[in-house]
């Protein structure tokens, strides 16, 4: 197990139809619109695999027993990333 781990502006809710506030804000976004993140999900999860059910692959969903079991964890995120409100949904399951 290791001392610690640092998520840097993860992705933690791959669910598809996941519209948060940051989500939404970023949706046109220049850089990183909505359809670059929807093939990056696509690219990463086989149709097969159930984001919406599945800890592993969205691990906001994680239950409180799994996410004891983790260690102490960093979360980098930017105020504009569209993915913010899902690292500080993770952010306070952990506490």
């Amino acid at each position: 197990m290791p001392d610690g781990c640092l998520l840097s502006y993860p992705a933690l809710n791959l669910h598809p139809p996941n519209y948060s506030p940051s989500f939404l804000l970023a949706i046109e976004d220049q850089i990183l619109p909505y359809s670059v993140l929807k093939l990056c999900i696509k690219a990463y999860i086989p149709e097969e695999f159930k984001p919406d059910f599945d800890p592993f692959i969205s691990p906001v969903l994680a239950s409180n027993e799994l996410l004891e079991q983790l260690p102490p964890l960093i979360i980098v995120t930017g105020t504009n990333d569209p993915l913010h409100d899902d690292n500080w949904r993770l952010l306070h399951k952990l506490q």
